[in-house]
This record gives C-alpha cells, structure tokens and sequence, in this order.
C-alpha cells in the first residue's frame, strides 16, 4: 500500500496488528469501519533479555504471552499484572440447564450482581434467561428432562466458519441440530473430541 493510499486509508479505517482484541472490538462497536492488518517485522515478536537483566519485548508479542512468562513475573510484577487485566477471555458464554430458571436466575442476580440481558420463551418450556457480569454470559435454560447442571460452553471467535472448519479438521464432531437464525447469540457448535458442546459466536450479549 502507498502512503497515499495508507493516508486516504486512515480517514475511515484503523490500524490494527493481527486482529488484536478483534471480535471484542467488533461486538461493542468501537471497531466498525475497515482495518488495515499490519504485518509483523522480523524481530518484533518474542521476549528476549539483555546481560544486565533489562527486557526487551517484542512489539508484536501477544499479551498472553507476557502474562505466562515466568521471568518477567519475577522482575516485573508488575508488567505481568497489568498484562493478566488486559488480556480478552475467549469463553464468554456458559449455559446451565434447571427445573426453575427464574429462581436459579435470582440467585445469580442476587449473589454475583448478573443482570439480565435478554430472554426468550423455550421449545422445553417456560423462559430461557441470559445473564452477565460484563464479560461472561450465562445462559439458564429448562432442563426438561436432561441432566441438570452445566450444559455447555462457547468461545467467541473472530471468523465462525473457519474456527468450525479447523475445529472439525482436529477431530471435532459437527452439530446435530441447525439453531434459529432468530437472532440468539450463538452461530453455530461442535461437539469436542471429548463429547462436550462448544458454542462458537463472534461474541454475546453482555
């Protein structure tokens, strides 16, 4: 791209490096325009260290890895506190299943400070009632029947059909139910290799 280009760019679209924070940005809607990815330089990913102890953190070193590093844990507390709080958690959804969803979702609001954030009458009967805390959205849905207790999970991703496609690739299992394009928060699941459903959405309601 050319300056010019890069410049005429810039007045509608940001720069953005490897899709940091991507599908949050999008959901919340500070990033609404098109992006410009920029590519990493050589050198600019990685963590290296100098004779005298002094760090040296590569620009374009995923957040993750700086909260996971060990070393800079023990020199720079500090660093890694900050990068733990900055870090986006992928898992945003979970769903219980119970025979009172109003009373589980009392005890929620009223012990952890969820509010509610949508609901929606159920094919099982009576509501299904979403909550959240600001970054975690809990599902609570009629058991009708199945196994009460956790039901399942979802991921927010930043591209739904690629995210499937490797899912599956790596042993996943494809869902056995289409869901209502209804405007409900996940897109689409997988079953992991180890039987458990996993929803996939580029994000949900908070």
């Amino acid at each position: 791209m050319s300056a010019a280009s890069m410049t005429a760019s810039t007045q509608v679209s940001e720069f953005r490096a490897a899709g940091t924070d991507l599908s949050e940005r999008r959901r919340s809607g500070v990033s609404r325009g098109p992006l410009i990815d920029i590519a990493a330089a050589p050198g600019s990913i990685g963590i290296d260290w100098d004779a005298d102890g002094a760090v040296r953190i590569g620009a374009f070193t995923t957040i993750a890895a700086i909260a996971a590093d060990a070393r800079i844990a023990e020199a720079y507390p500090g660093l890694v506190a900050s990068a733990q709080g900055l870090a986006t958690p992928q898992i945003r959804h979970l769903a219980l299943l119970t025979d009172d969803q109003e009373g589980l979702a009392t005890f929620y609001k009223s012990v952890f400070e969820m509010h509610e954030v949508h609901r929606h009458p159920s094919p099982h009967g009576g509501p299904a009632i979403y909550l959240s805390d600001g970054h975690l959205n809990l599902a609570i849905l009629p058991a009708a029947g199945r196994r009460k207790g956790i039901f399942h999970f979802g991921m927010a991703v930043d591209d739904v059909e690629k995210t499937a496609a490797s899912a599956l690739a790596a042993g996943a299992t494809p869902p056995n139910e289409t869901l209502p394009a209804d405007g409900r928060f996940a897109e689409t699941f997988i079953f992991d290799p180890a039987g458990t459903r996993v929803d996939i959405s580029p994000g949900w309601k908070h």
